[in-house]
């Protein structure tokens, strides 16, 4: 491909817009920043955001489009006053006695920096309708986002024009069990639309890779173009100090990552925290549980709520910034990822990143990110993990101290290593294409 015309990409932005209320992002929130921010400032790629509303697809002005990602990544890397008074908090109740009750601090929904009432308004400045139906365009997907819908399936079909399309994970359809009733079938959707669709597919593990090729062939559709780039590491994670114990320092503390959702399997750890709490007493480690509460997890938000046992024991915070959560894991024990299935495991590797070990369910995700730097255990194996957790929370765990000593070789790939390798997958699957900008 020469650069005499420029690569025409329409970058689907639907979901960074609804997002715009969160203060914290998830994984996919951060390939989605991500992959918008490359695209827009790569030669020889013309990058246009666009998004899908009630009238349809539209384009987003340049200046509003600047906005909407300076904003955004604002919002997701800084830490404000108010959050960082709600770090405090946290940070006091791990140094207190072991009779203070913990935290509940919940902040999914607030923020207190950048008009949100002007990022709302950001989808209609700008609004180019009729920019987001250049045939010679290629069209970028990187959340899932909306591909289910009819109305998205339609104009897609329409363009007949070749997509990019990030493939996160194959969970709904792999493990029903643990998503909405319909998720399964939207996610079928998704993939049968991409398999048509798509030039290229990118994915953030061998283990995605497989279970997509895999479920293609049984539904004996195309297989487009797989690359495997592994999901980047927030600079904010990567070196730093790290936290030396002391056996006359604050009380040992466990970190566990993520939504609250029922594929996390953090009530297998709040009944550990019961065992603990009845077994050891004030001797008893505590546990920081980080994320935003999701679906159909009752049981575990009851736990949490009402047993009252955990109180002294078990804090949950949401609404942190990437510099607490970065604060926070350095200080741990260790991080606690006792998932059932995951596409990736991005806490696992932002953890290894700070220096901190990483005990983890024995699943090929995880396997793959943490390799011989992590500790894994079957995620059933209730008896196993307290034995681990008890082992890791000693002050003279030898252990521990082994874990610790070998991760200043473990290396995390960075977003930008991520995005550099994107762009040049995208480069590559259009090299030979005069329609799209190989000139």
């Amino acid at each position: 491909m020469t650069s005499r015309t420029p690569l025409r990409l329409l970058f689907d932005a639907t979901r960074l817009l609804s997002r715009a209320r969160y203060s914290t992002p998830t994984g996919i929130d951060r390939v989605d920043l991500s992959y918008a921010q490359a695209l827009l400032a790569t030669p020889g790629f013309d990058t246009r955001l666009m998004a899908f509303d009630a009238l349809g697809p539209y384009c987003i002005g340049p200046a509003a489009a600047e906005r909407l990602l300076e904003e955004t990544a604002c919002r997701w890397q800084t830490t404000t006053a108010r959050r960082s008074k709600a770090f405090a908090q946290l940070t006091v109740w791990l140094q207190s006695a072991i009779d203070q009750s913990s935290p509940v601090i919940r902040m999914q929904t607030e923020f207190t920096g950048p008009d949100l009432s002007a990022i709302g308004r950001l989808r209609y400045r700008g609004r180019t309708p009729g920019g987001a139906n250049d045939e010679r365009s290629i069209y970028v997907n990187t959340s899932h986002g909306r591909l289910f819908q009819a109305s998205v399936v339609r104009w897609l079909k329409r363009q007949q024009s070749p997509g990019v399309f990030f493939v996160h994970d194959l969970i709904p359809i792999e493990h029903p069990e643990f998503n909405r009733a319909r998720e399964a079938a939207r996610h079928a959707l998704r993939l049968r639309l991409i398999a048509g669709q798509a030039q290229l597919v990118i994915v953030n593990s061998e283990s995605t890779r497989a279970a997509l090729q895999a479920w293609w062939k049984a539904e004996r559709l195309p297989q487009p173009t797989i690359v495997v780039i592994p999901l980047g590491v927030a600079d904010v994670f990567c070196g730093g100090p790290s936290v030396q114990r002391s056996p006359s320092g604050p009380p040992p503390y466990f970190v566990v990552l993520g939504t609250i959702e029922p594929r996390k399997n953090h009530a297998l750890l709040l009944q550990l925290w019961r065992r603990l709490a009845e077994q050891d007493g004030a001797r008893a480690p505590r546990l920081l549980v980080i994320g935003r509460r999701g679906w159909e997890n009752e049981t575990t938000f009851n736990l949490l709520d009402r047993m009252s046992c955990l109180r002294p024991l078990v804090a949950e915070a949401s609404g942190l910034s990437d510099g607490e959560i970065a604060e926070l894991l350095r200080g741990a024990c260790a991080l606690l990822a006792p998932s059932f299935a995951e596409g990736y495991g991005l806490p696992v590797a932002e953890a290894l990143a700070v220096g901190t070990p990483v005990i983890a369910s024995d699943i090929p995700a995880h396997r793959e990110v943490g390799g011989s730097w992590i500790h894994v255990l079957d995620p059933l194996d209730g008896p196993a993990w307290l034995d681990a957790i008890r082992r890791y929370a000693a002050f003279d765990s030898v252990e521990r101290r082994e874990r610790v000593a070998a991760l200043p070789d473990y290396r995390a790939p960075s977003w930008q290593a991520h995005a550099g390798a994107a762009v040049a997958a995208i480069r590559e699957a259009f090299a030979g294409s005069r329609n799209f900008g190989s000139g």
